[in-house]
């Protein structure tokens, strides 16, 4: 019997241990910085090669392409660990509406300088000096897209920035905490959870800061601007009722649309023609 007790005790010992360093493991991973050679920009967005420098001293490469003479900018922020052809789409369809476009990599990801990842709390000094740029070449009128972790970037820098004049934000996760939880349950089937207990030290610790601070839920309620919240009716990893509660905390000027049969990734490639009247709509009312 106390045979049968110790190999339980040794097996539920060991069974913690080993999801306790995966665990440890997925934290270094999921803040790790994904560099990348991005090379020349397609010819169809006329650009030219920009960068600029953060506040903290990260060099930010991207991409600026003018509209004829729009004096209307768009600023695009892409995923968490993509870069800026991830919003190669995006700016071709906002080019198309008349509005110039500026796409650059998050720190960590890209061409750009950083050491980690960080689901839009550092990056925040990304978009910060993106603005601050556009202001030095006298662009006024400036909003900001977002996608995902881009989305996040901007509901929790937008508060400190009055230059902006409206914010779209798609499939963006409400707190880092939820967003961990739904990609364990994704990919590892286990209840999300665990792996937020168990990443949570490391993560802490990588990132030098609580992960309760990313929590665009709690900074949405700071910003006064229109903002237009996309999410997508299947999506596993930013879930409808992630999206609701950014919406229910957002002040008015709000919009929602959730997308219909579509996931995380692909709201505007299933919806095109429906995605164009809806952002355009939104953008002819508040840019």
């Amino acid at each position: 019997m106390k045979k049968r007790i110790y190999i339980s005790i040794f097996c539920c010992t060991l069974a913690v241990l080993i999801f306790y360093f995966i665990s440890i493991f997925f934290a270094k991973a999921f803040l790790s910085p994904n560099n990348v050679t991005i090379g020349n920009p397609p010819e169809f967005l006329h650009t030219e090669n920009i960068n600029f420098k953060t506040e903290d001293g990260k060099t930010i490469k991207g991409w600026y392409s003018k509209t004829s003479d729009s004096a209307k900018v768009i600023i695009l922020l892409h995923g968490y660990k993509a870069n800026r052809l991830e919003m190669l789409p995006k700016a071709d369809l906002f080019k198309e509406m008349g509005y110039d476009v500026l796409l650059y990599d998050a720190r960590a990801c890209g061409e750009s300088e950083g050491e980690i990842v960080s689901l839009g709390y550092y990056e925040k000094k990304d978009l910060i000096s993106a603005v601050k740029y556009l202001k030095g070449i006298g662009k006024k009128e400036i909003a900001v897209y977002g996608f995902s972790q881009g989305g996040a970037t901007a509901i929790m820098a937008a508060s400190g920035l009055s230059d902006l004049k409206c914010i779209i934000s798609e499939a963006t996760f409400d707190n880092l905490e939820n967003a961990i939880d739904n990609r364990f349950r994704k990919y590892l089937f286990v209840p999300g959870y665990i792996g937020t207990i168990f990443m949570k030290p490391e993560a802490e610790k990588i990132l030098g800061i609580s992960i309760e601070k990313i929590q665009p839920v709690k900074e949405i309620s700071k910003i006064k601007i229109p903002i237009f919240i996309i999410g997508a009716e299947n999506d596993s990893r930013t879930l409808v009722e992630n999206t609701m509660d950014l919406y229910n905390a957002a002040n008015e000027p709000k919009e929602l649309w959730i997308a219909p049969d579509s996931e995380h990734e692909n709201i505007y490639s299933t919806n095109p023609e429906e995605y164009k009247i809806k952002v355009q709509g939104f953008l002819n009312k508040y840019f």
